[in-house]
């Protein structure tokens, strides 16, 4: 066994050890619904899984964490117009991340890292992890891809959907070499155009995806590339490394 296997590589003897060796479970957290014409259903569990698998190969030597297979299903009411999309409710998510960091807890894991790479799954996570902390089984923490300073630091904006920056990090964690920015039934669509409600940041609309885009796709992929998307990798995981080394020491010299 290698730091890129999962949990779900061990048998249980195994995996004991694994656990009880481990500063943490990491969680890969993602969702399955329409990524536009260029990109899969899966879109959102497979970066999930493989940034996740990236990040743990990329840690510190003496951190070990244990990567847990991922969720695949996520929060996606805004996306059930377009055929295909299977949304889980708020209450299914948050009580599925719940029994597993309970099951964790029961085997002596401190620890559980949720790795989101599904915007539509912020909220309820935020508040589950919250239900958890007060539960004192485990200290739940989140990593939320594109809500990190990597990807909120980048060029383009109103790209939230299926855009330069998901589609990016799609080819650089798979072995879609140009599938991805070609259209698969020759559709070009136009990119989307910001909603003018975007200039007033104290409003909030719960939008669907189709009146943004009639096509799902919320941001232009024609400038993505497996090298941005490599760029993009290296800058999440510095900030994984950085932030958790100082979760790790901070909660240390919290229970000491």
């Amino acid at each position: 066994m290698n730091a890129g296997d999962g949990l779900g590589a061990y048998v249980w003897e195994r995996a004991a050890h694994r656990l009880s060796a481990s500063a943490a479970c990491v969680l890969p957290c993602g969702a399955f619904e329409q990524h536009g014409h260029r990109l899969p259903l899966a879109t959102d569990a497979i970066i999930a899984e493989r940034l996740a698998q990236r990040l743990v190969e990329r840690s510190a030597p003496d951190i070990v964490l244990s990567r847990l297979p991922v969720l695949a299903y996520g929060c996606s009411p805004e996306h059930m117009e377009f055929p295909g999309t299977v949304s889980l409710s708020r209450t299914a998510l948050c009580e599925t991340v719940l029994s597993i960091s309970r099951s964790l807890a029961s085997h002596g894991v401190r620890r559980l890292i949720v790795l989101n790479a599904h915007g539509g799954n912020s909220a309820a996570l935020e508040s589950i992890l919250r239900e958890i902390r007060q539960d004192g089984g485990v200290l739940p923490l989140l990593f939320d891809v594109y809500r990190s300073a990597a990807v909120q630091s980048s060029a383009w904006t109103m790209d939230w959907h299926a855009g330069a920056i998901e589609t990016s990090l799609w080819l650089a964690l798979t072995d879609d070499t140009d599938g991805a920015v070609h259209t698969i039934d020759g559709r070009d669509e136009k990119p989307s155009k910001d909603p003018d409600w975007l200039q007033y940041p104290g409003w909030r609309i719960p939008w669907t995806a189709k009146e943004l885009a009639v096509h799902g796709g919320i941001g232009d992929p024609h400038e993505a590339t497996a090298g941005e998307g490599e760029r993009l990798i290296a800058l999440l995981a510095e900030e994984w490394h950085r932030g958790l080394l100082a979760i790790l020491q901070w909660d240390e010299e919290r229970v000491a």
